[in-house]
């Protein structure tokens, strides 16, 4: 079964990031939530509250059904992808791809893994509605209901910084 926590973490961290870099930010997090721990209990929220309100807030997140048909995404999804959620929900996660890709063996093979109960993480190139390339640091990663079986795919993002884009947009063009 997949691991949640592990998806997470992903997110987080940049694929080069080092042991010390991911414990360093981890201290920092784990600080930081002991020290509002009271007063999140004073206040009535429920735990857990404040850190996925925050990476809501810092990551873009998009939801799917198994087979990739977009259920919703926070604002900065669709601030990044340049749509409204009207634009999107009920659309294939194809519309965020080039359409050699979309109708491709290994895009097929992308859902079919998710619909399995896998996992992608990696450095991945889209399309914007305004035509242009978004290079995202993303994992992918089934929900699981009750009796096992998948759910929904969630996809949590962050924009990569030109920089990194462009090492991405090299590394894919060699790999073609």
């Amino acid at each position: 079964m997949f691991n949640t926590a592990q998806a997470l973490f992903d997110s987080l961290f940049p694929l080069d990031s080092s042991p010390q870099t991911q414990l360093q930010v981890l201290g920092v997090l784990s600080s930081d939530a002991s020290r509002r721990r009271p007063a999140r209990r004073r206040a009535g929220a429920r735990a857990g509250a404040l850190p996925v309100k925050s990476i809501h807030q810092t990551r873009s997140i998009a939801e799917y059904t198994p087979g990739g048909h977009i259920l919703g995404a926070n604002a900065g999804f669709l601030d990044t992808m340049g749509y409204s959620r009207d634009e999107i929900v009920g659309e294939h996660h194809r519309i965020f791809v080039e359409e050699e890709y979309a109708w491709s063996e290994a895009y097929r093979v992308f859902w079919e893994t998710l619909r399995e109960g896998g996992s992608h993480t990696g450095q991945f190139r889209r399309i914007s509605r305004q035509g242009t390339d978004v290079w995202l640091q993303a994992t992918f990663y089934p929900v699981f209901g009750p009796e096992g079986n998948v759910e929904k795919v969630t996809e949590i993002a962050m924009d990569l910084p030109e920089q990194d884009a462009a090492e991405a947009e090299q590394n894919d063009a060699e790999a073609e």
